[in-house]
């Protein structure tokens, strides 16, 4: 099945020391590839190809099975093993894995429920939601490159296919092995197979980069098997022959032998298929039970879903017809639920959503009914209800909620909530309006008043309109961002050399109907509505770009600034866009600067730490925007790569006339001369200002009494020349006021 790997001297020494050492991660996909057999031992396809290569290069390996696919990817990345099962190359995975050639491969394709369109490919998905095993290489496809499909995330195939079932999702992209497996055999008939998802596995071994030898000693040790051994091995996992078939020359040859043998062979065979009959009309039933759990029931909760809490919605509108029984509905939002989501798992995050599920249920009425709607949003349906009654037990839940949780892996989490909630007291058009309100009314809540909550108001829908409206406006701008949506670049002026060292890069959006809108007004929504992610890498891909330009035109110049928000610096894969697009603009990584802002370390350090660590070893640029208005320890500052503190505007505009913020601007500049850092100010407007900050001993400037925000093609070396011209004119202007001052 496999000769000797032809390996070189040192690779055979290397291998004869590490090896007992080498962890080897799997993780459990069936129906073929890795399963559990009933005595707890690891078979398919992936484990034959690794015993054969063990045996080629003489050694045994040491598995080690994940709990998931995406955990295995995680450890993975983590160095947590030398070599990894099976894996396909993706450019994410190409930075820790190395790869042999494929082995195998694997088809996968999107999955629809039978009331979708006929064709359905990953482009008619755009707005909607898709599941996928989260880790996979689909996963990573799909949010690379299409954006706006709204991934969710799952640990397994089936628990994808589950939600599919039951209406959470619009698709799910799997392979068509796991498909049948799921979908096929558990009866699940409102679901078929649609178009290609646009990438299929090509499943090879992974090496960790921290053992280079290790590539080349895989790809060798692959390299050995025989084609037959590889046959031998696909042909008993990809193409099994199915040993129940019976025989059609068989059968023949028995028919000769004998009419009475036929006869008795006739009658037991109707005996076993009566019996085989009745078990799979009770399996078939059985099934059927299933699915119809799986449409009205959440499995992460155990409570109802939203179609199944629709349906007793609509039971609730009609007992108000018949018995005059005022409703309310109720919807419970968990606050920031993602990002503990992200940072402490998918398991943990599920196992937070079944107890804050068991809380809610804990202090509701019998006759209540509660269900989770959305992923972190719980809906209550209470019939009869009364306004004093809500305002008692809202607080109620909200309280409960907060408690500390401990979660399945020992952890301590603390959770809270917000709420909204509707009363109807005259019948509905539509019994899901009293949803959709409530849920108006938890956003509102969210927005104003974490942690509490409001009761639905007309205002608040004419609100939620606009809101809608400004959201598609802005969705549309970006798609065509070179008519609405531009930069302007404001320079920034070296104090001491008198010289302009850099620009900030500042978003403008001037709709065609409203004017000019804020940049206060139009970010905040994109973050709000998950758009803040692809307006930023607009953003920094557009300055990049205009920065090497400058380059090209003889502009001299140290850096770009580009200020990034805390959600798309926190998002997957936000330091390899960053290194990507500093690529395809051929920018010096050490000519972009990153604004970031406090707030990124209070929820999330560790996380954030690694980013900024590995965008600043490739030679990127860190400084923290509006300092002084947060709340940031010295302790992570001191652990930080960040090379620059910029002064808040408001305290640079009030340095004058406020002795608050004198001492504020004063206390941060030593802060950060003390830190080894650079000292920024924005905000300059008079000469009385930049004086003071002279005498503050502040490294650099930026505001109107230098420059406006200037259009790009404004920027030339006569304008940088006549930049600095001004600015030591302008110091010998402030040296004077400050002399008249004193005098």
């Amino acid at each position: 099945m496999s000769a000797a790997a032809n390996l070189t001297e040192e690779e055979r020494l290397w291998l004869s020391e590490n090896s007992a050492n080498l962890r080897v991660g799997l993780a459990e996909v069936k129906p073929y590839m890795v399963t559990v057999a009933d005595d707890g031992q690891l078979e398919g396809l992936v484990i034959d190809y690794l015993d054969a290569i063990g045996q080629s290069l003489g050694v045994e390996w040491n598995y080690h099975l994940a709990d998931s696919y995406g955990e295995m990817i995680r450890q993975a990345k983590n160095g947590d093993y030398g070599v990894v099962g099976f894996v396909t190359k993706t450019p994410a995975r190409a930075e820790f894995l190395d790869f042999t050639e494929p082995f195998t491969f694997i088809e996968n394709r999107i999955f629809v429920r039978q009331s979708s369109s006929a064709d359905t490919g990953l482009q008619d998905l755009s707005g909607k939601k898709m599941a996928l095993t989260a880790g996979s290489a689909l996963d990573e496809h799909v949010s690379r490159y299409y954006s706006d499909i709204q991934l969710v995330g799952t640990k397994t195939s089936r628990e994808a296919f589950g939600l599919l079932a039951s209406g959470e999702v619009d698709a799910v992209g799997a392979t068509v092995s796991s498909a049948y497996l799921n979908v096929f055999e558990a009866g699940l008939h409102n679901i078929r197979m649609a178009g290609h998802a646009g990438l299929d596995y090509a499943v090879a071994i992974g090496s960790s980069k921290e053992y280079p030898m290790l590539a080349s000693i895989m790809s060798k040790g692959l390299a050995s098997l025989s084609p037959e051994g590889r046959e031998a091995i696909n042909q008993r996992w990809v193409r099994p022959e199915q040993p129940d078939q019976i025989s059609k020359a068989t059968v023949t040859q028995l028919l000769w032998i004998g009419g009475i043998l036929i006869f008795l062979v006739g009658l037991v065979a109707m005996t076993v298929w009566n019996r085989s009959l009745k078990r799979e009309i009770a399996q078939r039933q059985e099934a059927e039970g299933r699915l119809t759990y799986l449409a009205y029931h959440d499995e992460i909760s155990r409570v109802f879903n939203r179609q199944g809490f629709l349906r007793e919605l609509d039971q609730a509108v009609v007992r108000q017809a018949e018995q005059h029984k005022h409703y309310a509905v109720i919807v419970f939002g968990l606050d920031h639920f993602r990002a503990k989501n992200d940072l402490l798992g998918q398991m943990v995050g599920n196992n937070i959503l079944f107890r804050v599920a068991e809380r809610i249920q804990s202090q509701l009425p019998d006759y209540a009914i509660c269900a989770r709607i959305n992923g972190d949003e719980f809906a209550v349906l209470i019939q009869p209800a009364g306004l004093q009654e809500l305002d008692h037990l809202i607080p109620r839940v909200l309280d409960n909620i907060a408690m500390p949780m401990l979660v399945t892996d020992g952890t301590v989490v603390l959770v809270s909530a917000s709420a909204g909630f509707c009363l109807v007291t005259a019948r509905n058009d539509r019994s899901e309006k009293a949803l959709e309100q409530a849920e108006i009314a938890m956003k509102q809540a969210k927005r104003s008043c974490r942690g509490h909550y409001l009761r639905y108001s007309a205002g608040m829908s004419e609100q939620a309109a606009e809101e809608q409206e400004w959201k598609d406006q802005l969705k549309l701008a970006m798609h065509r961002n070179q008519q609405q949506l531009y930069l302007v670049y404001q320079p920034q002026i070296d104090l001491k050399s008198k010289s302009v060292v850099g620009f900030e890069a500042l978003l403008r959006w001037q709709h065609p109907e409203k004017g000019m809108v804020s940049p206060a007004i139009f970010v905040p929504m994109a973050e709000r509505h998950g758009l803040i992610g692809e307006l930023g890498l607009w953003v920094l891909n557009e300055a990049c770009r205009q920065a090497r330009a400058w380059l090209d035109e003889g502009i001299s110049f140290d850096r770009i600034a580009v200020n990034v928000s805390v959600r798309q610096f926190m998002s997957a894969g936000f330091a390899d866009e960053v290194v990507e697009t500093l690529k395809l603009q051929s920018l010096p990584p050490d000519m972009l600067e990153l604004e970031i802002t406090e707030s990124l370390f209070i929820a999330e350090f560790d996380k954030a730490r690694a980013t900024l660590e590995k965008l600043s070893r490739v030679g990127v640029r860190f400084s923290i925007d509006d300092f002084g208005t947060g709340f940031s320890s010295l302790m992570y500052l001191k652990q930080l790569p960040v090379e620059k503190l910029k002064l808040a505007q408001e305290f640079v505009l009030d340095l004058q006339q406020d002795v608050s913020s004198y001492q504020i601007v004063r206390a941060a500049t030593q802060l950060g001369h003390s830190l080894g850092m650079t000292v920024i100010a924005e905000g300059v407007e008079t000469a009385e200002i930049q004086q003071t900050l002279v005498e503050l001993d502040c490294d650099q400037i930026q505001g109107y009494f230098y420059s406006r925000p200037l259009p790009p093609e404004e920027v030339c070396p006569q304008l940088m020349a006549q930049l600095g011209e001004q600015a030591r004119q302008r110091d010998s202007v402030a040296t004077g006021v400050a002399a008249d001052v004193a005098e």
